[in-house]
C-alpha cells in the first residue's frame, strides 16, 4: 500500500493532457476524457488523507481506473503497475465494475506490447464480469476495445461486427460521446481497407455529432482523419484544407499527441505534392512529439514517410537509416502494414545501392505481405460491406419488430436462417481454405522434391567438371611440362635443330593455353574468389618481360618498362599476373621483328591505370569489340605465324572485374595498339 502511494505522490505533478484516442493505420479509440492528470492526484491524495481511508473503498479505486485511463499509451509502465494495484484492491472486495475496468487497463497494456492473446484474455475477463453484472457501461467499453485489437490483429471483420454491437449500446444508452467514438473507429476501419468514400461517410457523421455537442476537440480530430482519406483518393487541395482546420483546432486544445499525428499528416500531403523541404520541416516537428507518445506506430509510420521522401531526394544514406529503423519496430509490433512499407522503401534502397542481394531480400519481403494485405483488403473489404448492411437490415428487422410483436416469432426465424447461412458460408470458406492449403502443401512438396534432385545432379555435373580439369592439370601438363624441357635441353643439337624452334613454339603455345584454361576452369568451380593485398607491379612487369625474354630476343623487340619505382596496387596478384602475361603475350605476337613494347602506369587517389603499347599491326574497328566477348573468343595469327586461342583476353577481363577494375583498348590498324587497364591503387591506412 505505501508502496502505491509513493508511486502516485512521484506522478502528482506530471502535468500531461491525455487524450483518449488511439490513431494507427488499423484503429482509432476515439474517446475524450478531460479530467487531467493532477487533478486526479489531487482527488487520490484526498482520500489517503482521510482518517477511514482504505484502498477497499470503491470511490478510491474508481479514482485510480479513471487515472489508469489517463496513463494509457502515454506511459505504459505506470498503467501496468496501476491496473495490477486495481485488479488487486477490487478482488479483495469482490468489487465488479473495478475488476473489469482493471483488465482493461491490462489489455490496453498488453496491446501496446504487442501481445495479442494476453489482451483477448483479459478482455474476455473483463466481458464475463459486465454480461454478469448487466452492466452496459462495461460492456460498450469492452465492445470498443474488442473491435480495436481485432482491428489491430487484422480482423476487420470482427471489428466492425463489435463497433456495430457498440453503437447499438451507446443509441440504446443515449450515450453521444461514446457513439461519436464508434462512428470515428467504423471509418478509420474503411479506411485502413482504402474504402475511403465509405469512410469519409461515417467521418462527416462523426463531425456533424461532434458539432451538435459542441465537441471542439473531437472535430479536430475528425478534421485530421479525414485528411488521411483525403490523401488516399488523393484529393491534395481538399486534404490540405482539412488538415490546416484540424492543427489550428488540436493546437488551440492542447492536444499534445494528436499535433504529431496532424503535423506527419501535412508532411504526407507536401511529399505527395513532391515539395521536399516544406515536408521534411512537418516531419522534423512531428518527430520528437511522436517520440515522446512512446507510441510505436506512429513512430513507424513517420519514419516510413521520412525515407520515403529521402529516397525520392536521392539521399540514399538518410533514407536507409529511416528504413531501418521503422522495420525494426514494424517487426517488434508484428505490424504487417509497416512491414510491407519499409521493405518496400529497402528494397528500392539497396537497389540504388546495387545490392542486389539485400534488394532482392525486401523485394521478396515487400511483394509477399504487399500481396497478402491485398488480397485480404479486397476480401475483407467486400466482407465490411456484407456485414454493415447486414447490420442495417437487422436494424430495420428490430424497428418491425418494435413496431407489431405480431411478427416476432417469424421474424426471430428468418434471422436464425440468416446465422445459419451465415456460418454455411463461413463454414465453406473454411473447407475450400483447408483443400487449397492441401493442394497447396503438396504440390510444394513436389516442388521440393524436383529441387532436391536438381541438387544432386548438379552436385554430380560438378563432380565431372573437377575430374575434367584435375585430368587436364595432372594428365596433360606434366608430359607437356617434360616435353618443352626435352626440347630445350636438345636444341643444341645439330640433328634435330631444325625442328626444334617450330616444335618448341607449339608446346609453349598448348602450356600457355593450357595455363588459360586452367585458371578459367579454376575461377568457374570455386566462385571466382579473390584474395586483394599489396602487390609491387615492377616486380610483376620485370617477372614476364623474362619469362618472355627468348621470344623477345628472337624478334628484336625494344621492350620499354617505364613505371614509378616501388609502384604499388591492391588487388589479386595472381590474377595480375595472369593479365600483364597474356597482354604482353599477344604484343609479342603482333609486333613485327624489330618493333617495340612500352609498359608504363599512371596514378590517381582511387586507381592505378596500366599500359601496355606495341607498334604491331593493330586491330580492325570491327574487330575490337569482339576481343573481350565471353562466349565467342576471338583469336587470328601473329606476325610469325603465333597460334592462339582467343580464351585470353576474355579471362583478362574476367580477373580485371573480380578486382574492381576495367580494360579496355585503343588501336590504330598497322599503327599498334594500347591495351589499358585500372585496378584499385594501395593506399596506407
Amino acid at each position: 500500500m505505501n508502496n502505491l502511494k509513493d508511486f502516485l505522490k512521484s506522478l502528482l505533478y506530471i502535468k500531461i493532457f491525455f487524450w483518449f484516442f488511439i490513431f494507427n493505420t488499423s484503429s482509432i479509440y476515439s474517446q475524450i476524457n478531460n479530467i487531467k492528470k493532477d487533478s486526479l492526484l489531487n482527488l487520490i491524495k484526498e482520500q489517503e488523507n482521510k482518517k477511514d481511508f482504505t484502498v477497499k473503498d470503491t470511490v478510491y479505486i474508481n479514482l485510480l481506473n479513471k487515472l489508469a485511463i489517463e496513463y494509457t499509451y502515454s506511459t505504459s509502465d505506470t498503467l501496468l503497475t496501476l491496473s495490477n494495484s486495481i485488479l488487486e484492491y477490487s478482488n479483495s472486495i469482490n468489487y465488479d465494475k473495478g475488476k473489469g475496468f482493471a483488465y482493461i487497463g491490462l489489455s490496453n497494456y498488453y496491446l501496446e506490447k504487442g501481445k495479442d492473446t494476453l489482451v483477448f484474455k483479459y478482455l474476455k475477463n473483463a466481458k464475463k464480469i459486465a454480461l454478469k453484472t448487466k452492466d452496459t457501461s462495461l460492456l460498450l467499453e469492452i465492445s470498443n476495445h474488442l473491435a480495436i485489437e481485432y482491428d489491430h490483429t487484422g480482423d476487420s471483420s470482427k471489428a466492425l461486427k463489435e463497433y456495430l454491437k457498440g453503437k447499438i449500446l451507446a443509441e440504446k444508452i443515449e450515450n453521444k460521446q461514446y457513439l461519436l467514438t464508434i462512428y470515428q473507429n467504423i471509418a478509420v476501419t474503411y479506411s485502413h481497407k482504402k474504402l475511403y468514400r465509405r469512410a469519409l461517410k461515417y467521418f462527416n457523421k462523426a463531425n456533424v455529432l461532434a458539432t451538435k455537442i459542441n465537441d471542439s476537440t473531437s472535430i479536430g480530430i475528425t478534421m485530421c482523419n479525414m485528411t488521411r482519406a483525403y490523401i488516399g483518393l488523393n484529393k491534395l487541395g481538399q486534404a490540405t484544407t482539412s488538415i490546416n482546420k484540424g492543427i489550428k483546432i488540436v493546437e488551440d486544445n492542447d492536444l499534445y499527441e494528436w499535433l504529431g499525428y496532424a503535423f506527419m499528416l501535412k508532411g504526407d500531403i507536401l511529399l505527395n505534392e513532391k515539395k521536399y523541404d516544406d515536408a521534411l520541416i512537418w516531419y522534423k516537428k512531428s518527430e520528437p512529439i511522436q517520440l515522446s507518445t512512446n507510441y510505436d506506430i506512429g513512430v513507424m509510420d513517420l519514419y516510413n514517410s521520412m525515407a520515403k521522401l529521402y529516397i525520392e531526394k536521392n539521399n540514399i544514406a538518410l533514407g536507409k537509416e529511416f528504413a531501418i529503423k521503422a522495420c525494426n519496430l514494424a517487426e517488434e509490433i508484428r505490424y504487417p502494414i509497416g512491414i510491407s512499407k519499409s521493405a518496400e522503401n529497402l528494397s528500392l534502397i539497396y537497389e540504388k545501392l546495387n545490392d542486389d542481394t539485400n534488394a532482392l531480400k525486401y523485394h521478396r519481403l515487400f511483394k509477399k505481405m504487399s500481396d497478402s494485405l491485398s488480397k485480404n483488403e479486397q476480401v475483407i473489404g467486400i466482407a465490411l460491406l456484407d456485414i454493415e448492411n447486414q447490420h442495417k437490415k437487422e436494424q430495420r428487422k428490430l424497428i418491425n419488430e418494435n413496431k407489431t410483436k405480431v411478427n416476432k416469432q417469424k421474424n426471430l426465424l428468418y434471422f436464425s436462417l440468416i446465422t445459419l447461412f451465415i456460418l454455411f458460408v463461413i463454414a465453406s470458406l473454411i473447407i475450400k481454405n483447408l483443400t487449397t492449403q492441401k493442394k497447396l502443401s503438396e504440390a510444394l512438396k513436389v516442388k521440393n522434391e524436383i529441387l532436391a534432385f536438381n541438387e544432386q545432379e548438379l552436385k554430380k555435373i560438378n563432380t565431372t567438371k573437377d575430374k575434367l580439369f584435375s585430368i587436364i592439370g595432372h594428365d596433360l601438363r606434366g608430359p607437356i611440362t617434360s616435353l618443352k624441357q626435352l626440347l630445350e635441353a636438345t636444341e643444341e643439337e645439330t640433328v634435330i635443330k631444325r625442328f626444334i624452334p617450330k616444335l618448341k613454339n607449339d608446346v609453349e603455345h598448348i602450356h600457355f593455353t593450357l595455363n588459360n584454361l586452367l585458371t578459367w576452369g579454376h575461377t568457374q568451380m570455386q566462385g571466382s574468389k579473390v584474395f586483394s593485398k599489396k602487390i609491387n607491379l615492377n616486380e610483376i612487369a620485370d617477372n614476364n618481360v623474362k619469362l618472355f625474354s627468348d621470344r623477345i630476343n628472337k624478334k628484336e623487340l625494344n621492350v620499354s618498362i617505364e613505371l614509378p619505382k616501388n609502384s604499388n596496387a591492391f588487388a589479386d596478384e595472381d590474377h595480375i599476373d595472369l593479365v600483364f602475361r597474356n597482354i604482353l603475350n599477344n604484343a609479342i605476337k603482333f609486333t613485327p621483328i624489330g618493333g617495340s613494347i612500352k609498359i608504363s602506369t599512371a596514378h590517381t587517389n582511387k586507381e592505378v591505370q596500366i599500359y601496355i603499347t606495341d607498334t604491331g599491326k593493330g586491330i580492325k574497328k570491327e574487330d575490337i569489340n569482339k576481343l573481350f566477348n565471353e562466349r565467342k573468343h576471338f583469336s587470328t595469327y601473329g606476325t610469325s605465324n603465333e597460334k592462339g586461342t582467343g580464351l585470353g583476353l576474355s579471362l583478362c577481363k574476367e580477373m580485371i572485374e573480380l578486382n574492381h577494375g576495367k580494360i579496355w583498348v585503343k588501336s590504330k590498324e598497322n599503327k599498334g595498339s594500347t591495351f589499358a587497364f585500372s585496378i584499385p591503387n594501395y593506399k596506407k591506412e
